[in-house]
């Protein structure tokens, strides 16, 4: 009888998420390519799931390699090569770095393509932009040359040293949360505002925050390495466990919550209520050629005409804008179409036959009245006062 270890439902935990992503971006690409809407934020998707793929592949040869899953005692005394299983655990934390900060970028540049009218969202979505673009190009340098040399890493014989392995970890872990949680509010902060339905603003909100589920595995992830640190003793089955692949859950939700929209839209294909293809779009971004994925906001927010006059009004005065007023400006810049004012017109009507002949033989028996009521009629449309009517002839 084999002994029992848990090491397919760790690989099970490792592959299942990375399959469900893969397949979802492949969705996003292939809605983006037909709409003609391929774009940067699709690039750095794809980028980032490719990196999943070898994530997913480098930990697969770890847990092989390292027997992890297993009990120590039902390890074969030999069968555990450390420096080889280190340097897969190498790869395996180079290629998880830029993972999230690649996602993060894509998430954060869809947001900016809303075009918010709101400055400080667009200040907080750069600074946000700007951070995570630093660490992800920083991340991975500090990973791989955290040894000197680098060999150090997977072999601590080699004479050497290496940076605090519990301040490496708690500074990464921590600036990736600090980001987490700042994207993970932006959808909020921006569509709060908007004038919609709450259960569809609630709709679109949990589609565009996936990423609390993200925040919460990093959070769980920062436990664990504290536990890990802190602790007076060394766990002798350290081996036996599935903890070890919340990394790797942690970067495919995340690429499964940049592909919010396109979650919403097969869910669509099957359940009515999350269709909106006949409600109007938020702004040009959407209406026009968007680069982003599809975030089918729909902004029931029209108010009357002379909202939207006093909006252009109030910006070429320099006074403050509003979030309201811009977007309604924006969406008469979309093409809103003009009131229709309905007028009273006259309309003369053609003389017939019988009538041109009686004005030609009688020319003299005919009345001012009778030439008013033969050669023209009132037509009325939408109006208060009524026509008088027609006299019998």
């Amino acid at each position: 009888m084999p002994p029992r270890n848990l090491q397919p439902s760790a690989l099970a935990l490792v592959v299942v998420p990375a399959v469900v992503s893969t397949l979802l971006v492949g969705v996003r690409i292939w809605r983006r390519h037909v709409t003609k809407k391929f774009a940067i934020e699709d690039v750095l998707l794809v980028i980032a799931q490719v990196l999943i793929i070898v994530l997913t592949y480098t930990t697969w040869q770890s847990y092989k390699k390292s027997w992890y899953g297993y009990h120590y005692y039902d390890i074969p005394p030999g069968a555990v090569d450390p420096p080889t299983f280190q340097k897969w655990g190498f790869a395996n934390a180079i290629v998880y770095n830029p993972i999230l900060g690649l996602i993060k970028a894509s998430f954060v540049i869809t947001l900016l393509k809303l075009r918010s009218p709101n400055r400080r969202i667009n200040i907080a979505l750069w600074t946000i932009f700007t951070i995570n673009g630093l660490f992800t190009i920083a991340a991975p340098l500090v990973c791989a040359f955290q040894c000197s040399p680098v060999s150090r890493f997977w072999d601590k014989t080699i004479p050497g040293k290496c940076l605090d392995a519990a301040k490496y970890t708690y500074g990464t872990i921590s600036i990736v949360l600090i980001t987490d949680v700042a994207v993970v509010g932006m959808p909020t902060w921006i569509l709060h505002s908007l004038h919609m339905p709450l259960r569809r603003k609630g709709m679109y909100i949990a589609f565009l925050s996936f990423g609390v589920a993200v925040t919460a595995i990093g959070g769980y992830r920062l436990y664990v390495f504290v536990q890990l640190f802190g602790s007076k003793r060394m766990n002798p089955d350290a081996s036996y466990g599935i903890r070890q692949g919340l990394s790797n859950v942690e970067v495919s939700l995340a690429s499964i919550g940049a592909c919010g929209a396109t979650v919403k839209w097969l869910l669509g294909q099957c359940v009515p209520f999350f269709r909106d293809a006949d409600t109007p779009r938020l702004s040009k971004y959407n209406a026009t050629q968007s680069s982003g994925d599809e975030v089918d906001m729909t902004a029931e927010r029209l108010p009357p005409a002379r909202s939207a006059d006093w909006s252009w009004r109030s910006r070429e005065m320099g006074s403050n804008r509003t979030a309201d007023s811009t977007l309604v400006s924006r969406e008469r810049e979309v093409g809103v179409p003009p009131p229709i004012v309905w007028k009273k017109v006259k309309t003369r009507n053609r003389p017939t036959r019988k009538e041109r002949q009686e004005n030609v033989q009688t020319p003299a028996g005919l009345r001012t009245e009778d030439l008013g009521r033969l050669g023209t009629s009132t037509t009325h449309a939408s109006s208060s006062k009524e026509a008088r009517p027609r006299d019998g002839v």
